[in-house]
């Protein structure tokens, strides 16, 4: 249900009340899970992760509660819709096939979830090592890279309904420029985060975690988070053109080849079995995804723009910040501070780069036009 007011509030431009909402709801969990860990932390492993639920629980009910609130406030200002049973339909339409793929994907990840440590079991791990192994992975190491895709995940929540106004008026030439405009912000903010791990990780994992296991992990995982950050913007484009379904496929597809990967791979490989399987899950759902837009939108990939500018500049501001040799003191301070100053040259070069691509894109549209004009003279 506050899913469904969150998507309410998202269809009629009043984000900034579900981003309330969310916010509220984390501030809640925090506080109560601190609460409630006071009071059950002496009594062992079982009451903590009581303490953990029962927060989770207390925040969704009281977020639900805020957003219905808001909900209902906001519903008495609208007119009356007259029409209820065409717009019922059409509903039913988009959401049957949507709704029966989802259940479809949700019993396929749930067995994907059961066979991981049993294959790492298969690979002569025990069972605790088989369970410490994939928690490094997917509940350590996993997490640090989702971390910044807030940022990303919040502007991409907010194209849906602006691809969709552009897609129901048929303005293709809009939702060209803006899959153009999203491809360069979304490129550059992820070789950036790219950028910061495959510098920083062991600074991250023992700052966070303090475990030498984690970092290893961080570096080799570090390439995902491309593929991740991308696939997140274009599913939220796919879903404003309407291809809920497309996706959806896409998503059993992927799953289908992990779990066929991790029965072949986990058994043989172990964990590293496991990473592997990530990058092909990855690899394969953006580069399916990524063929649907195309597809649907026929827009036209700028290589220069979105791989080369942000590549180039993360080189060379990597090569900066390792002759710079900045000491990391062991403090949150001095972390943010060594990330700041990559994420700043960062920003500069690739600010000059797109300068002298500017200025040379520039010079040679005047020398087209003075030939064409001598041309004509003559």
């Amino acid at each position: 249900m506050s899913s469904s007011m969150n998507g309410y509030f998202c269809a009629v431009r009043k984000m900034y009340k579900s981003a309330f909402s969310q916010g509220l709801e984390t501030i809640i969990k925090i506080v109560a899970i601190l609460l409630l860990l006071n009071i059950f932390i002496d009594k062992g492993v079982e009451y903590i992760c009581l303490a953990l639920i029962i927060g989770d629980f207390i925040s969704e009910i009281l977020s639900f509660m805020y957003l219905y609130f808001i909900y209902n406030l906001d519903l008495n200002k609208l007119p009356l819709y007259r029409n209820a049973s065409s717009c019922r339909n059409r509903f039913i339409g988009i959401c049957a096939p949507v709704a029966i793929t989802s259940y479809i994907k949700s019993g396929l990840s749930t067995l994907k979830q059961m066979l991981i440590p049993v294959k790492l079991e298969q690979s002569g791990a025990s069972c605790s090592n088989a369970l410490s192994q994939y928690g490094l992975v997917s509940g350590m190491a996993m997490p640090i890279f989702m971390f910044p895709s807030v940022f990303i995940n919040a502007f991409s929540n907010l194209l849906v309904p602006e691809i969709t106004s552009f897609y129901e008026r048929k303005e293709f030439s809009k939702i060209n420029r803006t899959i153009s405009i999203i491809f360069t912000i979304a490129f550059t903010f992820a070789f950036c985060v790219f950028g910061v791990f495959c510098n920083f990780s062991s600074e991250i994992g023992l700052f966070i975690y303090n475990n030498n296991d984690v970092v290893y992990f961080l570096k080799l995982l570090c390439p995902l988070v491309l593929f991740i950050y991308l696939d997140n913007i274009i599913d939220s484009i796919l879903k404003g053109l309407n291809k809920q379904v497309g996706i959806m496929l896409c998503n059993i597809l992927d799953l289908f080849v992990s779990i066929s990967f991790i029965c072949i791979l986990l058994p043989k490989k172990g964990i590293l079995g496991y990473v592997i399987v990530l990058f092909i899950s990855e690899i394969l759902n953006f580069s399916i995804s990524l063929f649907q837009l195309k597809k649907a939108t026929n827009f036209n990939f700028d290589y220069v723009s979105w791989i080369l500018k942000p590549a180039f500049s993360v080189i060379i501001a990597t090569f900066i910040i390792r002759k710079l040799a900045l000491v990391w003191n062991n403090t949150l301070q001095g972390l943010v501070f060594i990330i700041s100053t990559f994420v700043a040259i960062y920003c500069l070069i690739y600010g000059i780069i797109s300068m002298i691509i500017k200025n040379k894109q520039q010079c040679i549209t005047m020398k087209s036009s003075l030939s064409t004009n001598k041309i004509i003279h003559f």
